[in-house]
């Protein structure tokens, strides 16, 4: 496969494709924070680099020494030891290795089924988010 679209790999609104060492991801997400789907990992931060492309919205990247923002338009390398959190909603596409990728996303995966242990595991990027905006909204307290 040497070009694919997310129409073409039948994607929708998100999904993934290998494309032998790498994973290619397309993704539209509201606003939210992956911190809690990261715990249990290395410093509790996602420890597989991606490179991409935001299309619409706008990311701050918390790293142990500083914070970067990717805007709308912006090509992207998040170096392991990231902790993302989308600001607006985002349409990204981004490339990781599969590998690594898969152990984030295995690990957020838990982490999310943890928090709301009733749905059981999630299938699907939007249900993690929903899971995570929903637990927020119960632990944030209310002005």
């Amino acid at each position: 496969m040497p070009a694919v679209s997310s129409n073409e790999a039948n994607m929708g609104l998100e999904g993934a494709a290998d494309w032998g060492d790498l994973t290619i991801d397309f993704a539209k997400f509201p606003p939210h924070n992956l911190a809690p789907l990261l715990k249990g990992l290395p410093e509790d931060r996602c420890q597989c680099p991606h490179w991409g492309v935001l299309f619409t919205g706008k990311i701050v990247v918390r790293y142990a020494s500083h914070e970067e923002i990717i805007e709308a338009g912006q090509a992207f390398y998040m170096p392991p030891g990231h902790v993302p959190e989308a600001l607006e909603d985002c349409e990204l596409v981004q490339f990781s290795p599969t590998g690594p990728r898969r152990e984030v996303v295995e690990a957020m995966a838990r982490n999310a089924q943890a928090m709301d242990p009733a749905s059981g595991a999630p299938s699907t990027r939007l249900e993690v988010v929903e899971i995570v905006r929903r637990n927020a909204e119960v632990t944030e307290p209310s002005s």
